[in-house]
């Protein structure tokens, strides 16, 4: 199987080398004979232009010069799910950083646990995190930077005011679609609810939080 791999990366390299000097051969045809999508054929063409441009190809072997090809191609695939999935999420700091968080003796952060909180497996485990302290401490842009981080590992990130999130269900109800806006919140690996119970709520809302902790639990 992996044998059989490597023949079609070495087929797909020749048909690109050849593509140079025949107009009549294009990425789909290329793409039909090695197995590999067409859209990943126009991707390597592009980056074997810049590999040529930059001396590179002269100094490595063809199987070489297509597992390069690959490893570009999978972080492009990660770096633009990242970019997607930090779209969704609608954070309130969409730049928030880990990387930028101030630890200053009046703010009484624990950098030992940032830092395993920055490891997502209380995400993994289906752990809450209750980030509390005065007002302006940086509370929001904490979870944002958890929020970007999370991101950046692949894994779907949502983030809600209090208010934004009850008025989310609500309208959700009154369109009869309850059940669809629970599954998706379920789906939803990071949930992030800004000024949590800082308003007045009524049974109603408790029952739309209840069943949103159930759900992420389950």
């Amino acid at each position: 199987m992996q044998f059989e791999k490597e023949k079609r990366k070495e087929e797909a390299l020749k048909l690109l080398t050849q593509k140079a000097t025949d107009v009549h051969l294009t990425y789909g045809q290329i793409a039909d004979k090695t197995g590999f999508s067409k859209r990943q054929i126009i991707r390597w063409a592009e980056q074997l232009k810049e590999m040529d441009k930059s001396g590179e190809l002269t100094s490595k072997s063809p199987l070489e010069v297509l597992d390069q090809l690959i490893s570009f191609q999978r972080i492009e695939d990660q770096n633009n799910t990242t970019e997607r999935y930090k779209k969704k999420a609608k954070l309130y700091s969409p730049l928030a950083d880990l990387q930028d968080v101030l630890y200053i003796p009046a703010r009484h952060l624990n950098a030992a646990l940032i830092d395993q909180l920055a490891t997502n497996q209380y995400i993994d485990n289906s752990r809450n995190v209750m980030i509390t302290s005065a007002t302006g401490c940086g509370k929001a842009f904490l979870a944002c930077a958890l929020g970007n981080n999370a991101c950046e590992h692949q894994y779907t990130v949502r983030y809600f005011t209090m208010t934004e999130l009850l008025e989310e269900f609500r309208i959700a109800e009154a369109r009869e679609k309850y059940v669809k806006f629970l599954r998706q919140l379920a789906n939803t690996y990071l949930i992030i609810i800004d000024d949590f119970l800082l308003t007045s709520v009524t049974d109603r809302d408790v029952e739309y939080l209840y069943r949103n902790c159930r759900q992420q639990a389950s």
